[in-house]
């Protein structure tokens, strides 16, 4: 085998590899959407209890954060 076999294994390998972590992070992306949407709703069915609000804010807040990192992760692959 030549230098360029390696070379072409090694690439096949890395995109079999991308393609698991995209596909991993497409199903992690649709999980937080879900989340999110659900966070959304309980914010207007939790309108008199302060404490609730804000732990549902917060938590709303991180998962609308980590959606976007890995939004931009793919926009910057792809």
């Amino acid at each position: 085998r030549g230098l360029g076999d390696v070379y072409k294994r090694q690439k096949k390998e890395e995109c079999e590899m991308a393609d698991i972590v995209e596909s991993l992070a497409g199903n992690k992306m649709l999980m937080l959407k879900q989340d999110i949407a659900f966070l959304r709703k309980r914010l207007t069915e939790c309108a008199n209890d302060e404490e609730a609000l804000k732990a549902i804010r917060r938590e709303l807040m991180e998962k609308e954060t980590y959606y976007n990192v890995l939004a931009d992760r793919q926009r910057i692959h792809f």
